[in-house]
């Protein structure tokens, strides 16, 4: 079994050229991480919209929120809020931006 197996965004890191080990890609969030678009970057590499979404709001990889539909915790970083709304509450793109509108006014 290799590294990859054991963990599926080992290779994606490797991918976009990172050095990061695997626990400093990991969703986990640091308030004193210093460079947390290239880790959301990093971990998301294989879904191209979410690694587009960084690159023109990269203020997405900051900051930190509950699930408006859940409360699920931990706190997330935006895009994982973003990405965590589309997946499991099967949100529309609309209901994700009325969201973000709300929440970046706060």
């Amino acid at each position: 079994m290799s590294a990859s197996d054991d963990d599926p965004h080992e290779d994606c890191a490797l991918a976009v050229g990172s050095d990061m080990e695997p626990s400093k890609y990991s969703t986990e969030y640091h308030y004193d991480d210093p460079d947390p678009v290239e880790r959301m970057k990093a971990y998301y590499c294989g879904r191209q919209e979410v690694v587009w979404l960084l690159d023109q709001f990269p203020w997405m990889a900051l900051g930190s929120v509950l699930c408006p539909a859940c409360g699920f915790p931990p706190r997330l970083r935006i895009i994982q809020c973003v990405v965590h709304l589309n997946d499991a509450h099967q949100w529309s793109r609309e209901q994700v931006s009325r969201w973000l509108e709300e929440e970046v006014q706060e």
